[in-house]
């Protein structure tokens, strides 16, 4: 080859993967309620296969496990500047101390992929549903119902009526975790979902908490 002499480097790790195709959810304006349950589906398809799976490197203290969200909260609350924001966390933070704390004991455990946020859903704006998921760089062992919480977290932002599309994507979790079990597919207990919408405030508090 001509041109200047190569540059040596120091030795680096490079992973190579499968293009898919799609573009990110959060890039798209139209989100309907067939594309949020269509996200729900797929997580509950995922959660079914990864019901099985270990590693111990799954098995780790991460900031971004909403296992450990209260404490990931109460380390950083106090660096958020804005007041308002600082004093949303901490009554959110206390809402979840008071109504879901209690009911952790009894959630079900197993490796999930933790991060799927808006730009880590791959969809197809046509057809409205979802391509792919990207980025397993945050997989940790956890509340199973925790990759549906964050998912939800997500797809409620900008939306006209949050609720209603935060329902949209557990509808569609609970609807592939009832058919699994129904059709003996594996140990997915169905009455996760209900555990969701309490689920969310341990997200967005860690999440505002960490980023700021």
């Amino acid at each position: 080859m001509s041109g200047p002499p190569s540059i040596s480097l120091p030795p680096h790790i490079v992973r190579l993967v499968q293009y898919l195709p799609g573009k990110p959810l959060g890039a798209i304006r139209r989100q309907s309620p067939e594309l949020l349950r269509d996200l729900g589906r797929c997580l509950g398809m995922m959660d079914r296969v990864l019901s099985t799976f270990d590693h111990p490197a799954c098995h780790r203290d991460f900031h971004w496990d909403l296992a450990r969200g209260l404490r990931t909260a109460d380390e950083h609350v106090d660096r958020i500047a804005d007041a308002e924001v600082r004093d949303a966390v901490h009554r959110l933070v206390e809402l979840f101390e008071r109504y879901t704390a209690p009911f952790l004991p009894e959630l079900r455990r197993s490796v999930i992929h933790g991060d799927a946020n808006d730009f880590n859903v791959l969809v197809d704006p046509r057809r409205q549903c979802v391509t792919g998921v990207i980025d397993f760089g945050d997989m940790v062992h956890s509340y199973t119902v925790g990759n549906v919480a964050v998912a939800a977290a997500y797809a409620l932002l900008d939306k006209p009526d949050p609720l209603t599309a935060a329902c949209s994507v557990v509808v569609g979790y609970k609807r592939r975790v009832a058919a699994d079990r129904a059709g003996d597919c594996g140990p997915v207990r169905v009455d996760w979902p209900a555990l969701v919408p309490e689920r969310l405030p341990g997200r967005r508090s860690a999440g505002a908490a960490a980023w700021r």
